[in-house]
């Protein structure tokens, strides 16, 4: 079940939700449950801010009707759905907002309800477990990359020349010994007699060991 009220917002960019701090019949630990579709939606649709929304009760708000749907009738997915008045941030870039965008976060929001239900099904048993528990990193797994965040890289790549990004894709493929620095010797370096290269180091405590031994230099 999904109670949405749908608002503007004067002075934010972006959309994003408020919501409350936990499942309406659950326990403190089932406040990644309430996170789930938000995080689904920020998947789908590249004006939402996930970053931007909010999940807590303030005792100003009690009176609001996702608090109300929330409490009164026990509906974990109750939100406000926040809209900017002027745009969302894309990339690199600023838009403003138009009819289509707002179509599509409409229609996008359809369809992470139909993709939430999916998911739910697949962590259910997680949950019973957990009594709604579900790690963060379990719950960024099952939801995946924000939109925006996508369209971030995808601005930075862009930025990036060619031959940067392949010495960047060398370097992560690369064993990480090959990339830490030799220890310097210890010691200025000398050459023994008839012998190989050996720090000054190495001959005093090949000197101090042979005294030891009784043998000679």
């Amino acid at each position: 079940m999904l109670y949405c009220d749908l608002h503007g917002h004067s002075r934010k960019k972006n959309s994003f939700i408020y919501g409350c701090n936990r499942a309406a019949n659950g326990g403190f630990n089932s406040w990644t449950k309430v996170r789930l579709l938000p995080r689904i939606l920020a998947r789908n649709n590249h004006s939402f801010d996930i970053m931007s929304s909010k999940f807590k009760v303030e005792k100003g708000k009690l009176g609001t009707g996702r608090v109300v749907v929330w409490k009164e009738y026990e509906v974990t997915n109750s939100f406000t759905l926040e809209n900017s008045f002027h745009g969302y941030d894309y990339g690199d870039s600023f838009k403003e907002y138009s009819v289509y965008d707002f179509k599509k976060l409409g229609a996008d929001v359809l369809v992470s309800v139909h993709q939430y239900q999916q998911i739910l099904l697949e962590i259910q048993k997680e949950l019973a477990i957990t009594r709604g528990w579900l790690k963060p990193k379990r719950l960024l797994e099952v939801t995946g990359q924000t939109a925006q965040d996508k369209l971030k890289q995808e601005a930075r790549d862009r930025k990036f020349p060619r031959r940067a990004r392949t010495q960047a894709i060398a370097e992560e493929t690369q064993p990480a010994s090959q990339f830490q620095a030799k220890k310097p010797p210890r010691g200025p370096v000398v050459k023994s007699r008839g012998g190989p290269v050996m720090t000054l180091q190495v001959l005093i405590d090949q000197y101090v060991k042979n005294k030891q031994t009784g043998q000679k230099d």
